[in-house]
């Protein structure tokens, strides 16, 4: 049983300094009665200290709807890119497990 249905959505997680630790965007956010959310389209942004991460993929699963884990499937892409310097590290794959 759906409890709550987002479109459009956008959603940001800040830390004890008030800073953005991730900022999460996405065309269609689905929480189910047994807390389960599901997410269409979503894009994940990872900010730490040395580097920010772009997570994007064609859906995810937060298992415990808290977004302390989140389960992306199909068409994964990860790009990460050090602030300190060029490097930057990009993988493409079916499926990852983030914990935020």
């Amino acid at each position: 049983m759906i409890k709550n249905q987002l479109y459009n959505f956008s959603t940001i997680k800040n830390n004890k300094d008030m800073a953005i630790d991730w900022e999460l965007k996405g065309s269609m956010l689905t929480k189910y009665s047994n807390n389960i959310t599901l997410i269409e389209k979503p894009f994940l942004n990872i900010y730490k200290t040395t580097s920010t991460v772009d997570i994007k993929s064609d859906t995810a699963i937060d298992p415990s709807g808290d977004m302390e884990e989140i389960y992306l499937k199909d068409n994964v892409f990860i790009n990460r890119q050090y602030l300190l310097d060029d490097i930057s590290m990009k993988m493409y794959t079916s499926y990852a497990i983030f914990y935020v």
